[in-house]
């Protein structure tokens, strides 16, 4: 998955700081560097943000290595082009998120993890 490396390569060729970018987003600074250093993920409704405000699709900004392909839009046109996600990619993230969650929940509320059978939901998901 490139979304880390994506989403710093959108935000500094579209000339967004972290901190305008987290201001877009209603994030924090700090938030916004998580996702670029990939120690957390976006929501669902954060990622189409992003998507709407780099006008990207989120296939690609999940799945591609933007930077290589030369994909990358210097700046924003004024129209959305981005398609829906399939229904595939938004199941891949929600199980990605599902595991982050679980991975806290375990290390923190091993009780709360163990009756939540949480290996059980994200086996399936897979």
């Amino acid at each position: 998955m490139y979304l880390s490396n994506n989403i710093k390569a959108l935000r500094k060729k579209q000339g967004y700081t972290q901190e305008s970018l987290s201001k877009e987003l209603g994030k924090t600074k700090a938030t916004v560097s998580d996702y670029e250093k990939g120690k957390s993920l976006p929501p669902l409704d954060i990622l189409l943000k992003m998507c709407a405000l780099f006008q990207i699709n989120l296939e690609d900004l999940v799945n591609k290595d933007l930077e290589k392909e030369g994909v990358i839009p210097e700046q924003s046109p004024s129209q959305n082009t981005s398609a829906p996600p399939s229904p595939e990619l938004l199941n891949r993230l929600l199980v990605q998120k599902l595991e982050e969650v679980a991975e806290e929940l375990k290390e923190n509320y091993p009780e709360a993890y163990r009756k939540l059978r949480l290996e059980e939901l994200i086996r399936k998901g897979k």
